[in-house]
Formats: structure tokens, sequence, C-alpha cells
């Protein structure tokens, strides 16, 4: 699907520049509201918006969205009636009107260089009675643009440049009454009465039927349609192209925020290693401080006990014959026995001396190694 929508884009690049962005612009119209007659269609005056003001319609497609205007006698929307536009630009026919004025019967729009009339311009105003669009520049007349308003009885299409104009266009008005397509290209006469009307559509077919203007007509509604239909699918395309640019833009500072949060978190997790590290170097040295201590304290006390032992010695060894001459009656085997349980007790006290040295000197060579 990605892959679709890669090559459309592309196909689209390459269109011709014909096929440019367009932005449909919104109408307001500013109305004069009045009373007026028609007496070609009735004795009685018709409550009537006269359109001062509205802004250029150069492009088709534009709607008007506001009315604006002060009405006549307390009236309001629903009674007007009829609509007049007169020396405006309106080179297409504003769409929903009817959205204000709904019951239109009378749509005069005069000398407003109007180019192209379609059915769908007045599909809304089946009520229509009497359209007005003489001194315009409309050139050709659909099959179909009649088919919604059977009650039409008067129609001027005067003072245009009308070239061809299809057989079976009015052949949906059973009470048209009044005809004017003077001063016209395919032909230039005025009827104003049914038997009249009749024999002028007979002429129309004879004049104006010109089928390679249809068909060129057709051929041009085809290309247009056409640069609609690319038109739509490139807004479609440029709308998703700026929703995903958008979404990536979103994306990289969602990321950059991440990347921002990663590397305040390594900072902090560096910190606190470097304290640990720094608080465990104390803890070594205090450790090594204390062995050092307690393995000093441990010579000093070997040292005291070896020479307290060594000072024993000798006192008894100077005071063995004193004791020997004062204890005659005491037999040579007991003196001997005394004898020999001091010197074994002075060998085991060699012994746990030794043994206190050694684990001294093993600890100390562990703590060098450490």
């Amino acid at each position: 699907m990605h892959y679709l929508r890669s090559c459309s884009l592309t196909t689209l690049i390459l269109l011709p520049t014909i096929f440019t962005f367009r932005i449909i612009a919104a109408l307001n119209i500013f109305c004069d509201y009045s009373m007026q007659n028609f007496t070609l269609l009735t004795k009685n005056s018709i409550y009537t918006c006269t359109v001062a003001d509205i802004k250029k319609v150069t492009e088709p497609g534009l709607e008007i969205v506001s009315v604006y205007g002060q009405h006549f006698n307390g009236s309001k929307d629903e009674n007007v009636h009829s609509i007049k536009f007169e020396g405006k630009t309106v080179n297409f026919f504003p769409k929903r009107l009817d959205r204000f004025f709904a019951f239109l019967s009378v749509i005069s729009l005069i000398s407003s260089n109007l180019t192209v009339i379609k059915q769908d311009d007045l599909t809304p105003y089946t009520n229509l009675r009497f359209l007005d669009l003489h001194d315009n520049l409309l050139d050709y007349l659909s099959r179909d643009l009649f088919v919604y308003n059977p009650n039409l009885e008067i129609v001027n299409l005067s003072l245009n440049q009308i070239t061809n104009i299809d057989p079976d266009v009015f052949d949906y008005l059973n009470s048209l009454r009044y005809l004017n397509l003077e001063n016209n290209e395919c032909i230039s006469d005025m009827e104003n009465d049914r038997n009249g009307v009749k024999a002028l559509i007979t002429e129309i077919k004879e004049k104006c039927n010109n089928c390679d203007f249809e068909l060129q007509k057709n051929l041009e509604n085809s290309i247009k349609n056409m640069k609609n239909s690319y038109i739509s699918k490139y807004d479609e395309l440029r709308a998703e192209i700026d929703m995903l640019r958008a979404q990536n833009f979103d994306i990289t500072k969602r990321a950059q925020f991440l990347n921002g949060n990663l590397s305040n978190e390594i900072d902090k997790l560096t910190i606190k290693l470097a304290e640990r590290k720094a608080s465990s170097n104390r803890t070594i040295f205090l450790l090594k401080l204390m062995l050092v201590i307690m393995c000093s304290l441990l010579v000093i006390f070997a040292v005291v006990i070896i020479c307290f032992i060594l000072n024993n010695k000798c006192n008894e060894e100077q005071r063995t014959p004193e004791i020997v001459e004062y204890l005659p009656r005491y037999d040579e085997n007991v003196i001997v026995k005394r004898t020999n349980r001091q010197k074994r007790l002075s060998e085991n006290l060699y012994e746990d001396i030794n043994g206190s040295l050694y684990v001294v000197e093993s600890a100390y060579d562990r703590l060098q190694h450490f």
C-alpha cells in the first residue's frame, strides 16, 4: 500500500503545473430587500433580494455562507421569492443559495459575465418560474439543464454567445410560454406564446444542434473532472504527507527528550558510582589501618610475653640452688619432677609464642598482598 502511495505521489509530482492547489473561499452577500414587479410573470409584486455587494465569483464551487441586509416590513428569508444579481462579476453560479432562500420563483443574473449554467446550479429551485440570464457569456445549454425546474414559464437568454443548444433541453418545460434567444451566435429570436415557443424550439433543433460542439464540451468536462480528481488526490496525499511529517517531528522530539533523560540518568549513575568507589576506598583504608594496628598490638604483646618469660627463667635459674639447699627434706625425685614440669611449661609457652608470631606474620603478609 505504501508503494502504491509513493507511486501516486511521484505521478502527481510529474503532472503539469495546471493541476495546482486550490483554496475554496466562502461568499457573503448583502441584500437590498424590496417589492418588485415582474409583469411578464404576474401582476402582483414579489419580495426580492437585490444583491448590493458580493465578492467576485471567478471559480466554480464557491458557497454562500451568510446573507446580510435589513428585511422589509418585518419579513424573513423564507418570504424572499426573487433574487437579482446585476452588474456583478459572477462567472459561476453561487452554491448553497437555497439554504437562505428556499422558495425562489424568480432568479435574475444579468450582465454578470456568467460563463456557464448547469443542472446542479438550478436543482434546488423546483418552484422556479422565471429565469433571466440575459447579457452574459453563455455558449452552451446542456440537455438536462431544466430537469428539476418543470414549472418554468419564462426564460430569457438573450445577449449571450450561445452556439450550441441540446435539442431536448426544453422538453421538460411543459409550462414554457416565453423564450428569448435574441442576439446569440446560432440563433436570434424571441417568442412570447406557447405556439410560438414550440416553433422556436423546432428552429433551435435545426440551427443550434452542433454535435461537434457538444462533443467538445463533453471532452472539456471530462478534462475538468480529471483535473478535479487529480487535485483531490493531490490534496489527500498532501494532507497525509503533512500528517506523517508531524508524526515524524513528534517522534524526533520524543527521541530527543528520551536521549536527554538518558544522559541525565547516566550522569547520575556515574556520580553515584564515583561516590561508592570513594566510600569503598575509605572503608578499605580503615580496614588496612585496623589490621596494621592489630598486628602491631599482637607483636608488642608477644614481645612483652617473651620478655616476661625470659625474665622468669633467669630468676628461676638463679634461685634453683638455693631452693635445693633449703629443701633437704624433699627427695631428689620430687625436685627433678618439679624441674621437668617447669621445663614442659616453658616449652609449651614457647610453642604458644611461636604460634602467635606465625599468625602475626601470616596476617602481615596477607595485608601486604591485599
